[in-house]
């Protein structure tokens, strides 16, 4: 964390996020957004999740399955499976103050695509 506009930095900490995270997006103070991919639950795909505190926790609770990889993984280590998990790269681009795309490659067995998500946050 840094108090003068980067300049210097904390001490790195952990954080509650345990996906492959590509894409953090800072929306407005105190909020941001991620697009990451999720190899590790038995629901993997790509997700994105919302932090009310400027990413230090990630809120779970709300998270949305943009992409699902209709698999589970078959070993302690997903990565070692890869050709199980056929989608990743997730990027981010914030579109308006609460509207972002996020684009992802995903593979069926038969082709390989790129994906467009166009996301809003709706203020409650």
């Amino acid at each position: 964390k840094s108090t003068d506009n980067g300049k210097s930095w904390s001490k790195a900490s952990p954080i509650n996020l345990k996906m492959q995270i590509t894409s953090p997006l800072f929306i407005r103070k105190g909020l941001m957004v991620c697009a990451c991919q999720d190899r590790f639950s038995s629901n993997p795909g790509i997700k994105a999740l919302l932090s009310y505190d400027e990413g230090m926790n990630w809120d779970h609770e709300s998270q949305l399955t943009i992409f699902s990889a209709n698999s589970k993984p078959d070993g302690t280590n997903p990565f070692q499976q890869f050709t199980q998990f056929k989608f990743g790269y997730s990027s981010i681009l914030k579109l308006s103050q609460n509207q972002f795309a996020v684009c992802y490659w995903h593979d069926n067995s038969e082709t390989t695509s790129i994906s467009l998500s166009i996301l809003e946050i709706c203020d409650s």
